[in-house]
């Protein structure tokens, strides 16, 4: 095998497939990894560059064509190991023409410029093979990439990290007719991204998938780096009779993956109730007032013994802001203002009287730092002194408080709509 090519574009193939190589990997009751974790395989044909990955949760196939500079000198097939390639070839100038051969076992990368062999590397004699690619879906659609990407990060952060909330370890997608949604949650937290009325069409036929968690950072990062504008999302069942396994395919340009693990996730709870619910108190603030809040609440947590670190929000409405504090030893007292006219409040109660929430402090945090750091933000809740007035042998239930940041009109004319709500807590 003998090829030649351009150092940023190898560098980018490589370093997106050996992302799933060594993130990607499904582990044995005795602990020990795939067999095809951790390599990658590079087969050099005439036309194309194939660079695959197999982690067993994951698997990927980087294509380089020949109209990107990719020259084949002599077709081939090796494997290595994906860290020592994605080490060596990063000590390689972007701007570098190198010639890539196998010898004697080895994986050699020449610097063109100088002829010199600058990284020497052993082959594994072992060539990758990825499950084959369905032939039917259940669900189809192409949507913009980079909108596509960008709804995902808005809410990956918040997926549910325990295994004891694996229902809440993926992200829910879905598109319809010029409109993407996404949304992921904790079970006490949930988020939601919505983004429309792009002038170009951003998405076609309706879809709905929820992606794994232990694969949606690498997918983000691998086609952060496709060749195409747009993205196809499919799903795929399980086939015995063709080996097909259960799977979502996303390809974009030059980047073919396929995601597995996916026959756990079925159902996801119905959002819009909650994101429509027409709360006692609507109450704007600037999004930036609570950055320092957060930092506050963080300032409590050393020396805290308890598991339990809740923050209590109260409405000072008469004064126009919120009083803010913990349940820790460290006394945390901050404010709040209201943004002027930002105030729609249960009118059945006395001037003076003060409705409050408490919820897990973590999600105060989050809201500061995930949510838009400037312009305005809503928050809506029903008055937590009403659980007390509910009989002991009654469930104590009350809907989540609910923010909401104003529509948002990039400078495409899409227009996002993102929103994060959570339950109250009743520990104080």
């Amino acid at each position: 095998m003998k090829f030649r090519i351009n150092s940023k574009k190898f560098n980018s193939a490589v370093v997106a497939a050996a992302d799933v190589a060594l993130k990607n990997i499904r582990k044995y009751e005795n602990n020990e990894a795939f067999c095809y974790a951790k390599m990658l395989t590079i087969e050099a044909s005439s036309t194309t560059l194939n660079i695959r990955a197999f982690g067993g949760l994951a698997s990927i196939t980087v294509k380089v064509r020949d109209t990107e500079g990719y020259i084949c000198e002599e077709s081939g097939v090796i494997t290595v190991e994906a860290k020592e390639l994605v080490d060596a070839v990063k000590t390689f100038s972007p701007m570098s023409n190198l010639s890539v051969c196998v010898d004697d076992s080895q994986l050699k990368i020449i610097l063109e410029s100088g002829k010199r062999v600058l990284v020497e590397l052993p082959t594994i004699d072992i060539n990758i093979e990825c499950p084959p690619l369905p032939r039917k879906f259940v669900h189809e659609a192409t949507v913009d990439r980079a909108i596509f990407l960008r709804g995902m990060k808005k809410v990956v952060w918040a997926m549910a990290k325990e295994e004891k909330m694996f229902t809440y370890m993926c992200t829910l997608f879905e598109c319809w007719t010029n409109r993407m949604g996404f949304s992921a949650g904790s079970g006490g937290r949930f988020v939601n991204f919505d983004i429309n009325n792009c002038p170009s069409k951003i998405a076609g036929e309706h879809a709905k998938i929820l992606f794994p968690r232990q694969s949606t950072s690498n997918m983000i990062r691998a086609f952060s780096t496709a060749d195409s504008s747009t993205i196809q999302v499919r799903t795929a069942e399980w086939n015995s009779s063709l080996g097909v396994p259960e799977q979502i395919v996303l390809k974009s340009g030059n980047i073919v993956m396929s995601l597995y693990g996916t026959e756990a996730f079925t159902n996801y709870p119905d959002l819009d109730e909650f994101l429509n619910y027409d709360h006692a108190y609507k109450i704007s603030t600037r999004s930036k007032d609570w950055i320092d809040v957060a930092k506050a609440i963080h300032a409590t947590r050393p020396g805290h013994d308890s598991r339990i670190h809740n923050t209590r929000i109260t409405a000072d409405i008469m004064h126009g802001h919120f009083n803010i504090r913990t349940n820790t030893k460290k006394r945390l007292k901050r404010k709040v203002d209201f943004v002027l006219g930002g105030v729609v409040a249960d009118t059945s109660k006395y001037k003076a009287y003060q409705p409050w929430f408490a919820c897990n402090s973590d999600y105060i945090e989050d809201i500061a730092r995930r949510g838009y750091k400037d312009g305005i933000m809503t928050i809506k809740f029903d008055d937590q002194a009403k659980l007390s007035e509910i009989p002991k042998d009654k469930p104590k239930q009350m809907k989540p408080v609910l923010i909401t940041y104003p529509i948002k009109t990039n400078k495409d004319g899409a227009r996002e709509k993102y929103s994060v709500f959570f339950a109250v807590s009743p520990k104080w």
